[in-house]
């Protein structure tokens, strides 16, 4: 089995259709029919379906929650229903490992809950590490997945 890793030079979503090709390559590979990606305007969940739709691969999107509204990062109404049209199903719920109720818990008495041990262990890898495994528990939470399938 041969294994690819591709290391960015920086951040940015000039960096999406490298890592989406690769997610295409290896899905067909291993017979994967689902992906989860975490799109927070609805770029990353267009070119996911760009990608891989014509693969026969469904894409579900995980937006970011709505919590993030007054910094400008929630997926607007009209680009869901766009990539609803297209088949794409877009999720936006509360972090699977953070920023619910046990972290306001935790940021007012101290301590830490485990889904924020997690989180942070993940993000010593990180942060696309964390938000991958993030998005994979709120679509799976959601109902989202066929769980008996791999994504």
């Amino acid at each position: 089995m041969e294994l690819k890793t591709l290391v960015f030079e920086r951040a940015g979503e000039h960096n999406t259709d490298a890592t989406l090709q690769l997610v295409k390559d290896r899905a067909l590979a291993l017979g994967v029919k689902q992906v989860v990606v975490a799109s927070s305007h609805g770029h990353t969940a267009r070119r996911a379906h760009a990608l891989l739709a014509p693969a026969g691969i469904q894409i579900i999107a995980v937006s970011i929650c709505h919590s993030w509204e007054s910094e400008g990062w929630v997926m607007a109404a009209e680009t869901k229903a766009e990539l609803a049209g297209m088949g794409v199903t877009v999720h936006t719920g509360i972090h699977a490992l953070g920023d619910g109720v046990g972290s306001a818990f935790s940021d007012k008495f101290g301590g830490r809950v485990p889904q924020e041990i997690v989180r942070d262990t993940l993000y010593r890898f990180s942060q696309g590490m964390k938000v991958a495994v993030e998005c994979a528990l709120m679509a799976a939470d959601a109902g989202l997945l066929d769980m008996g399938q791999e994504i």
